[in-house]
């Protein structure tokens, strides 16, 4: 960062939003008529014709800049490829479908400039998002999990439509997963985040592409990438079977002194705890290597999680 970096990055991942970009241009210019800002839009190999209308901005005005990435990398690496490129002091997120509505872009950056307590400023919704009932479920279902990972705390609603200072920005781009989900790794981060109410437009045009099996596969996906516990459950589950184990020893035992056990069964003692103690020192193990598994997966991330296929930077 330098003396000409702005005050305000806003980045953009652009998908299929053709027809929405000139509006969202338009009304964040006129949002911020006093702040010095650059606006970095990612075009992530949509198919439409967004890439046209970004290289169009971009040579209209030097404050955008633009992104073609060579193929659909998702939301979150589009996401960090924008962050990568911009020098603000301050790093905007926000969606390109203006459910996110550019005139709070004031109000994030107030929130974050009168608290220095906080790294992370978050827009939350006043009622719930335009979307339908079930997105909105599936929303509050990740909000869940996420607080519940990270120990945040639980009234704290996580959005894409955040303000972050510098520092969080540049320390996202260390966190090396092929799967970055920028919210969770900001959650990695810091704790220092906090709400602030904002509008929640409805959406301009298109459907979301929340469904129930990509609101599993996220779940499912934040609690892998960036939580052991499923490892934790399964020691947790080996140490009470070889608990339970001993248990059985012991009992077996008694009843097999008393002659009211195994009896009539030569060798059904015998097998039937080596069966037990088996199972349970397996459940063990596969908690324990997959917990060394997960602290080597934790450093040996080294794919790529994007490719810029092109860009546009007007620096006259």
């Amino acid at each position: 960062m330098n003396e000409s970096s702005p005050m305000l990055s806003i980045v953009v991942p652009v998908y299929r939003s053709q027809n929405i970009l000139r509006e969202l241009y338009d009304r964040v210019t006129s949002s911020l008529p006093d702040t010095d800002f650059e606006l970095i839009l990612v075009e992530d190999c949509g198919g439409d014709d967004s890439w046209r209308v970004i290289r169009e901005l971009g040579q209209s005005d030097p404050r955008v800049k633009g992104y073609q990435l060579s193929r659909n990398f998702g939301q979150g690496c589009a996401t960090l490829c924008g962050i990568e490129r911009s020098s603000g002091t301050f790093v905007v997120t926000m969606d390109d479908d203006l459910q996110h509505r550019p005139e709070d872009l004031l109000k994030l950056l107030t929130a974050i400039l009168e608290d220095d307590s906080v790294d992370v400023v978050m827009g939350q919704p006043v009622a719930d998002k335009k979307h339908s009932a079930f997105r909105n479920w599936g929303s509050r279902f990740l909000n869940r999990v996420n607080t519940k990972i990270f120990s945040q705390n639980d009234e704290l609603v996580l959005t894409s439509y955040r303000i972050m200072r510098r520092q969080i920005a540049e320390t996202m781009l260390l966190v090396n997963s092929p799967f970055p989900a920028p919210g969770p790794i900001i959650c990695s981060i810091t704790q220092r985040i906090k709400n602030v109410d904002v509008e929640h437009a409805p959406r301009k045009e298109g459907q979301g592409g929340y469904t129930l099996r990509k609101i599993a596969s996220l779940a499912i996906s934040r609690v892998i990438s960036f939580s052991n516990l499923p490892l934790r459950i399964l020691a947790t589950l080996g140490l009470v079977g070889i608990l339970a184990c001993f248990t059985l020893i012991v009992l077996y035992l008694i009843l097999w002194l008393q002659g009211g056990v195994g009896e009539n069964v030569p060798g059904w003692l015998s097998t039937m705890l080596v069966i037990i103690g088996t199972s349970s020192f397996n459940f063990f193990a596969f908690g324990l290597i997959g917990e060394y598994l997960y602290r080597i997966m934790q450093g040996v991330h080294h794919a790529p999680r994007y490719l810029v296929r092109d860009q546009v930077e007007n620096q006259t």
